[in-house]
């Protein structure tokens, strides 16, 4: 065991510990990859050294493709929690050790109330959302679900499109950023074997990184965040309804503080706001 580490059973139900796991991770987990990769865009901003720059560049693609990955992760446990598992029970013990699917159900809502049917948040419509201090109509309720059947799709496409790299990254560092004329480039390298006439062969896979990169990827993280943070503030109203009273007003002014993050950083884009927020 790492120092300073220990094992203690949690003295409460599991009903309990999912509602303060739902609390927790709004404000501490699910926030690490945005609170890192800002602070690595100021650091790479900053930068001259061209070998570091690639660096922290490559972190930042690094970062991204985990949280389009602990993003399909969220949406399978909630999914999931339809049958009765618990959150905080699918994500520590029901993750797979390889690339995490999207559910191909979220891939076809147009709306937000057959969203909400797809998740299983059935008691949720506007009604009961104006009841907790959610300014919103059925048209607004809408807006910020309009594209996301479409947005899960390139989610997975860039899940399946950095797998391999993401998987270099992860496990040994098996990237190439120098060699093969490499330097001086915007791009890494990775081996890749493919079979030919019966012959394995060996050649280089490049993956372009680069500042402008960075932002976007950036961007999209705390994007990532902002929906996750409303969807699980949905989640409490479904399945914690007294607990939501308090629950989705914290989710509000945390997801202010990701999209507060994102323009102190000079991040702008539509989509930087929470269910509680208009554009600004």
């Amino acid at each position: 065991m790492l120092p300073g580490t220990e094992n203690r059973f949690l003295a409460a139900t599991e009903e309990e510990i999912e509602q303060d796991f739902l609390a927790d991770y709004v404000r501490f987990a699910a926030q690490i990859n945005a609170h890192t990769i800002i602070t690595l865009l100021g650091a790479l901003r900053e930068e001259r050294d061209d070998r570091r720059r690639k660096m922290l560049c490559t972190e930042c693609l690094q970062l991204f493709v985990t949280s389009v990955e602990d993003f399909a992760g969220l949406l399978q446990a909630i999914v999931f929690r339809k049958n009765g598992a618990l959150l905080h029970v699918t994500l520590t013990e029901g993750q797979g050790h390889g690339a995490t699917a999207y559910p191909r159900t979220l891939k076809r809502p147009t709306s937000a109330t057959e969203l909400m049917d797809e998740v299983g948040f059935t008691t949720v419509n506007v009604g009961r959302l104006r009841e907790l201090g959610y300014e919103i109509t059925a048209e607004t309720f809408n807006d910020p679900f309009a594209d996301f059947a479409e947005s899960i799709k390139n989610l997975a496409d860039y899940a399946e499109q950095y797998n391999d790299v993401k998987n270099r990254l992860k496990h040994g560092k098996c990237i190439f950023g120098l060699a093969f004329a490499l330097d001086g480039s915007d791009d890494i390298g990775t081996i890749e074997t493919r079979t030919i006439d019966d012959h394995a062969s060996r050649g280089l896979a490049k993956t372009t990184i680069s500042l402008e990169q960075a932002e976007v990827s950036s961007i999209l993280i705390c994007k990532i965040v902002i929906v996750s943070l409303d969807l699980l503030a949905l989640f409490a109203v479904h399945y914690h309804p007294g607990f939501a009273e308090e629950f989705v007003h914290d989710v509000r002014d945390e997801g202010k503080r990701i999209a507060s993050l994102a323009r102190a950083a000079g991040l702008k884009s539509k989509g930087l706001t929470n269910l509680f927020e208009g554009e600004e």
